[in-house]
């Protein structure tokens, strides 16, 4: 199996080109520069990039594309900002119209640890105490508070004991 490429869905939400729906001519010629058209049509595999982000619309998220034997198939690997954003249950935005947004929702300790389950494969933390301690570092960036207490309060309760955090 051979990674072509990672491919950040910027294709479509590039701020000098950007079009709310998925534009499949931007995807071929920004795929024309990685080779693709050498294994599959760059039409074919943009199509199949629009699919697999359809439900990750308005968000940057990071597309790996996988060949093996002249198949292209499309792996979505969003990062903890995109998880956070997408258990605030946002409404898609058109980057480039909306600037500045503030993301000030209010999101529960189960979505925390959900985040922090998916992301712990790609995380530096020894445990997932540390993962979720990122986590709740990328709420405090975002602006978002966890259960009405604000992510930086949650973070010492946590570092504190105060806070109990599951193992698994």
């Amino acid at each position: 199996m051979m990674c072509i490429a990672e491919v950040a869905s910027s294709i479509f939400e590039d701020t000098e080109r950007h079009n709310p729906e998925c534009s499949l001519i931007q995807a071929e010629a920004y795929l024309l520069q990685y080779d693709i058209y050498r294994v599959q049509s760059p039409k074919s595999v943009g199509e199949d990039l629009c699919k697999a982000t359809k439900e990750w619309k308005g968000m940057r998220v990071t597309c790996k594309l996988l060949v093996q034997n002249r198949k292209v198939t499309v792996e979505i690997v969003p990062s903890a900002t995109a998880l956070v954003i997408k258990a605030l249950k946002e409404p898609p935005r058109d980057r480039k119209k909306v600037k500045n947004i503030s993301h000030d929702g209010n999101i529960s300790w189960d979505d925390i640890y959900s985040v922090a389950r998916a992301m712990r494969c790609r995380s530096n933390a020894k445990t997932l105490k540390g993962t979720i301690l990122e986590i709740l570092g990328t709420c405090r960036g975002l602006g978002c508070t966890i259960d009405g207490e604000d992510a930086e309060d949650c973070t010492e309760a946590v570092q504190d004991g105060e806070h109990e955090v599951p193992e698994k």
